[in-house]
Parts: structure tokens; C-alpha cells; sequence
């Protein structure tokens, strides 16, 4: 169910890009998401090498001592992901340039957007993780669910905003079943129904503050920060 429900989120997004904008934005939209899914195949990797280890680690771990290992984890994904994040939006338009031309870029609001659902990838792996290290698979039809959540909301904003409206609504599922409902059946799991919001919000939300001000000081500082431009292959 997990993967019928990713591949259903990621191909949703595709149809509605067909059946609101025109087939030149399925090839725009596809390049960029080209780029922005390599971070997932990658991500995936990790997790499957790391799994064994946390789940023996786990086994003989009391509740402090699994505490600590999930603020860790998340705060080291978080910070993974603010730079990931980052540098996509410093350099993916430049690559994009080089790679099929200036004609296929997309505007910044629309960038910023997408790495917003980059950004949610990452910071969602301590969690798949932990799940998948301790066995509590009773979030099953949670995937099925996201699915369905983004293509309710991304079919109703395109109708009325176009690409940006596909891409809230996959953010919006994002954050109802990805940043919250998973996770709250995870951490009720492992620490106790009462205790899931209390301990989910001790794992995130200092590195979540400290995150959206290193990205406020880079967004509102861009034009005076100098970057590399990268023009061609060689640069």
C-alpha cells in the first residue's frame, strides 16, 4: 500500500499537469522532478542500510534512551534537509538551463513550492525509519489516503491557479498524512497514545524554527549573497 500510494501521489501529479496545462509543462514539470527525485532514490538507500541497525539498537533501548535517538535523528534530517533544499533552489535552475535549455524553466514562486515537497522527503525519513525498524505497519491505509487527499486538492486548486495549485495540493497531503498523521500513529506507538503529539513536538520543533530562519535569511539576502552560476557542463 505504501508504494501504490506514492506511485499514485507522484503519477496524480502528472495527469493533472496534462488535463490543466498544456504538454509542455508535463515535459517541464517531469525534468525538474527528474532532478528532485534523485534526493529520494538516495534517501531510500539510507534508509534500508540503517534499518537493521536502529531496530537491534531499539530492542534493548529504554524510553529516554529512544528519546534521544529520535530528537537526534530528526534534528540531523531537518538540517539534511534545509541544505539539500537550499542549494536546489540556488543552483536547479542554472542546471535545468544547462541541461534542456532557458526556455524550460520555471518561475521562482513555483521552484520554491516544489522544494517545499523536496523538503518534507527528507525530514519524513526519521519516521519511515523507526517504523520501518520497529514494525508498527498499522499505518497501511495511510498512503491510500494521501493519494486521495492530493488529488482532491490539487485537481480543485489547478482548476483555479494551474501548476501552482497541483503542487499545494501535494503539499497540503504532505502535511496531513506525511508530517502528521504517520507520524502521531508512529510516536503513539512506540511512547503511547498521550504521549505522541508531546514527544513528536520535542523531536521537530526547534530544528523547524531554526530551519525557516536560515531559509528566511537566504531568501530575503539572495541578491547579495554571491553564488556560482553555472552556465554549462564545465563550470
Amino acid at each position: 500500500f505504501h508504494k501504490i500510494g506514492g506511485v499514485l501521489v507522484l503519477n496524480t501529479d502528472y495527469l493533472l499537469v496534462s488535463k490543466f496545462l498544456n504538454l509542455s509543462y508535463v515535459t517541464i514539470y517531469g525534468s525538474y522532478m527528474m532532478v528532485f527525485q534523485v534526493v529520494t532514490v538516495l534517501m531510500s538507500s539510507f534508509v534500508n542500510a540503517i534499518t537493521a541497525s536502529v531496530g537491534n539498537f531499539l530492542i534493548n533501548q529504554n524510553d529516554d534512551e529512544v528519546t534521544s535517538i529520535a530528537k537526534q535523528f530528526n534534528t540531523v534530517f531537518i538540517a539534511l534537509a534545509t541544505f539539500i533544499s537550499l542549494n536546489m533552489y540556488f543552483l536547479v535552475n542554472d542546471f535545468i538551463t544547462s541541461w534542456i535549455g532557458e526556455k524550460f524553466i520555471l518561475g521562482n514562486g513555483i521552484v520554491i513550492l516544489m522544494l517545499v515537497n523536496v523538503f518534507i522527503s527528507v525530514i519524513r525519513i526519521p519516521c519511515d525509519i523507526f517504523k520501518n525498524a520497529t514494525g508498527f505497519f498499522g499505518d497501511v491505509y495511510y498512503p491510500l489516503l494521501e493519494g486521495v487527499v492530493n488529488l482532491f486538492f490539487s485537481a480543485l486548486l489547478a482548476f483555479y491557479i494551474g501548476l501552482p495549485g497541483i503542487i499545494i495540493g501535494t503539499i497540503i497531503s504532505n502535511v496531513l498524512i506525511t508530517l502528521i498523521a504517520k507520524p502521531l500513529y508512529l510516536y503513539g506507538k512506540m511512547f503511547g497514545r498521550f504521549n505522541a503529539l508531546k514527544k513528536y513536538l520535542s523531536f521537530v520543533l526547534k530544528p523547524l524554527i531554526f530551519s525557516f530562519v536560515i531559509f528566511a535569511v537566504f531568501y530575503f539576502t539572495r541578491e547579495q549573497i554571491i553564488f556560482f552560476k553555472v552556465s554549462n557542463w564545465f563550470d
